[in-house]
């Protein structure tokens, strides 16, 4: 008996110290809204140590190729500056894996601070030698967004961040 309490108690601990990212249920956003928020709960949290990630995804549902702004308002825990990073992927299918859309985005918070992610996406444009003209286009067309905010390694445990909600607003990108 002794050995299963044993086991069970290592398994607990082996689960609860790997257990450092914290990933939100998709949400599927309707198809005629381009407007979402998320209330932060007591589990959004993020500190060294203990959680230090938290995914939320986003199932788009679009027609068309959109741009993003999204808004997360969070608040310090503790008194060390440290640095809170966003960042954001995208995939077109389910079963597809994440890939970066943008660089993470980093930003020193102080309590109530916003920190605001959104789509840099610019058609580039080339002329050739013989006058012709090329478009080339900075992003492609995500069904799936995935808002990743990470706390900075950097940080002291006990220190950290609380999500206390997020905004996103989508806009129909046209060139």
């Amino acid at each position: 008996m002794k050995k299963l309490f044993a086991f069970l108690f290592l398994l607990f601990f082996a689960v609860t110290v790997f257990a450092q990212e914290r990933t939100l249920s998709t949400y599927n956003l309707p198809e005629a809204l381009t407007y979402y928020k998320y209330t932060g709960v007591a589990a959004d949290t993020l500190m060294y140590g203990t959680q230090d990630t938290i995914d939320i995804p986003i199932f788009v549902n679009k027609e068309y190729p959109v741009q993003y702004y999204a808004k997360f308002n969070v608040d310090t825990i503790g008194d060390n500056d440290f640095k809170l990073k966003v960042a954001v992927l995208g995939k077109v299918f389910e079963d597809e894996s994440w890939s970066a859309i943008a660089a993470d985005s980093t930003a020193v918070t102080d309590n109530g601070t916003d920190v605001v992610v959104y789509s840099k996406a610019n058609p580039s444009y080339s002329l050739a030698a013989d006058s012709t003209i090329t478009q080339t286009y900075g992003s492609h067309y995500y069904r799936y967004l995935l808002f990743r905010l990470i706390v900075n390694s950097s940080t002291t445990p006990g220190d950290g961040f609380t999500l206390n909600d997020m905004e996103l607003k989508l806009f129909n990108r046209q060139y």
